[in-house]
């Protein structure tokens, strides 16, 4: 596990969604944090309410990375294939004024990163990669040049409930593994991540319990979270997207937990 260093550090979180502002809410104590968003103001103070303005498409913004020990990528590092070479110009630039080491970046990722042939496969770092997502091709190019990759589970907490994956009719198969983390646990590991970087790695984050969606439904059912007579499944198959998500790698060398626990911890 990382050592843990002194205060101060600066870092600076580009984007202002569900992992950004957690980061930001719950980190301030321990870094000199700066948040930004598209809709940011060129002055903001990099705040929840107020974020400094940052884009990846508009170059002129990118010059906030500079003042910074460490960045937190959270937002898609492509969403068209044409975007890869831009998040790799910006990953370059990043580094332009780093005095010949790399200056720690953190890409937030997906476990669907990973391309799965067998259903219920347990999945690593060293699973293939689905290279048709032009997220992943970004991801993978930056990673190689030096960042870090943090692939995501199910992320929930606060305004993200499991529950409304059922009500909405997000989930068909009962056989279907979940793998989930809890967004305080994502906080954490980030933090873990600010003391010890681990540059050019690739590590997914997930909490490590491996239960099927009729197995979380009957947990769920046992804690009072959704009615006893709850059926919202309408298959179950075998599917080979399926997949239990291994994180032996986070445990050992970046951040062993304890997980927050659902539902028995609640949301």
């Amino acid at each position: 596990m990382p050592e843990v260093s002194s205060q101060g550090k600066s870092v600076l979180v580009l984007g202002a969604g569900y992992v950004g502002r957690a980061i930001v809410e719950n980190c301030s104590s321990r870094y000199l944090l700066k948040l930004t968003s598209r809709a940011g103001r060129k002055e903001g103070w990099g705040t929840v309410d107020d974020p400094s303005c940052f884009e990846l498409m508009r170059r002129e913004t990118w010059g906030i990375v500079d003042a910074h020990d460490c960045i937190v990528w959270t937002f898609p590092a492509a969403r068209s294939f044409d975007d890869i070479p831009l998040a790799v110009e910006f990953f370059q630039f990043v580094q332009r004024n780093s005095s010949g080491r790399i200056k720690p970046v953190l890409v937030l990722a997906s476990t669907s990163c990973y391309r799965t042939t067998v259903a219920d496969e347990l999945v690593d770092e060293k699973a293939e990669l689905d290279s048709t997502q032009s997220r992943v091709v970004a991801e993978e190019k930056l990673r190689s040049l030096g960042a870090t990759v943090l692939c995501l589970a199910g992320l929930y907490g606060g305004s993200r409930d499991p529950v409304q994956w059922l009500v909405n009719g997000l989930v068909k198969n009962s056989r279907a593994y979940i793998n989930l983390v809890h967004k305080s646990d994502v906080v954490k590991i980030a933090e873990a991540w600010v003391e010890s970087q681990l540059p050019g790695e690739r590590i997914n984050a997930s909490d490590g319990r491996h239960r099927r969606w009729s197995e979380m439904l009957d947990c769920m059912k046992s804690f009072g979270v959704v009615p006893s007579d709850m059926q919202p499944f309408v298959e179950e198959l075998e599917n080979v997207s399926s997949k239990r998500v291994c994180n032996s790698k986070l445990v050992s060398l970046l951040y062993a937990g304890p997980f927050h626990r659902y539902p028995e911890d609640g949301l």
